[in-house]
């Protein structure tokens, strides 16, 4: 039987990129290899065992609150604590730590069963499914630490690069215009400042206006949300 180590699952709005304000839930799947200095979300990165709950651990479902801790859970019922959860909510955002890091495919097609939408947002640098029009969208977020498999350049529909200092954009900024340029999908391209950081704003704003792209905000913080 199918089962993922999950770190928490809650009800929301997307926060930041192509989707922004949308209503979603968001499963938040514990492990990440790319160990980002400026992570947000460091809580989901370590398997360490001395940080495992009971299976199926009902607690981190629907009232999590960015904590250390995960859980092995079953799909089938992790699947329906999300239907029970999500309410007419049909949009899920698969995160993590890095999602791909565990086969979640058969999760993903069993809520695509159903009829949720699903978007994954990863570094890329596992393998990733195959595109399955109007049931997944791809996020590909790439990081200097580690950077995307070759191969997932062209599965992007929404590329969200975080930006820190202009040596990221240096070297981010113009391998992630190739890569799309090249894509047989053009995706979306967003800027993202971390941490809200003032300068790191004002260079994105100066990014997007000279290369035309788009500028992500993680208004979920501005807003107080999870």
């Amino acid at each position: 039987m199918s089962s993922l180590f999950v770190n928490e699952v809650f009800l929301s709005l997307q926060g930041e990129g192509h989707f922004t304000g949308t209503p979603a839930v968001f499963v938040r799947l514990q492990g990440c290899d790319v160990h980002c200095p400026w992570c947000d979300t460091g809580y989901a990165m370590s398997l360490d065992a001395r940080m495992r709950r009971a299976d199926n651990e009902a607690a981190l479902i629907g009232g999590a609150s960015g904590e250390a801790g995960y859980s092995c859970m079953d799909i089938h019922f992790l699947c329906s604590r999300i239907m029970a959860l999500a309410g007419p909510v049909r949009h899920v955002v698969l995160t993590g730590g890095e999602p791909f890091l565990q086969d979640v495919r058969p999760f993903m097609q069993a809520l695509q069963a159903e009829g949720f939408f699903i978007q994954a947002e990863t570094s890329g640098t596992r393998p990733l499914p195959a595109p399955c029009p109007g049931k997944q969208w791809l996020t590909l977020s790439p990081k200097r630490a580690k950077l995307p498999l070759e191969e997932n350049w062209t599965l992007a529909d929404e590329i969200k690069l975080p930006i820190a200092t202009r040596e990221d954009a240096s070297l981010l900024v113009p391998l992630v215009l190739e890569k799309a340029a090249s894509a047989p999908k053009r995706p979306v391209i967003a800027l993202q400042p971390v941490s809200q950081d003032k300068a790191a704003t004002a260079l994105c704003i100066e990014l997007c206006l000279a290369h035309n792209l788009h500028l992500s905000l993680q208004t979920h913080k501005y807003l107080d949300l999870r």
